[in-house]
């Protein structure tokens, strides 16, 4: 992998009860813990207001693997069944490189 800007695509459905408000705040509180974050955009699901898709822009890919590999290490990462449902996809993706 390149040292460009790295993607993370996580898909993903809260639960019913829970205040997207609220796991918003809970997901960037765990991102500012890690270096390289760049950026952070939420989107929802049209036909289903319960899933949301973040997209998670990281410096390079050594960044968005190492958080990756630590997460389950964050001392709030066990509150995260209460806030999310179901991972969907997670995935992180690199530019195409022109030629």
């Amino acid at each position: 992998m390149t040292n460009q800007n790295i993607k993370e695509v996580v898909v993903y459905t809260l639960n019913e009860k829970v205040d997207p408000a609220n796991a918003f705040a809970f997901v960037r509180e765990i991102l500012a813990g890690y270096h390289g974050v760049v950026s952070i955009e939420t989107e929802q699901m049209l036909n289903d207001p319960l899933t949301y898709m973040d997209i998670i822009v990281w410096e390079n890919a050594k960044q968005a693997q190492e958080a990756q590999q630590n997460f389950e290490k964050h001392p709030r990462a066990s509150e995260f069944g209460h806030y999310f449902k179901e991972t969907k996809f997670f995935a992180h993706f690199q530019p195409l490189q022109s030629n």
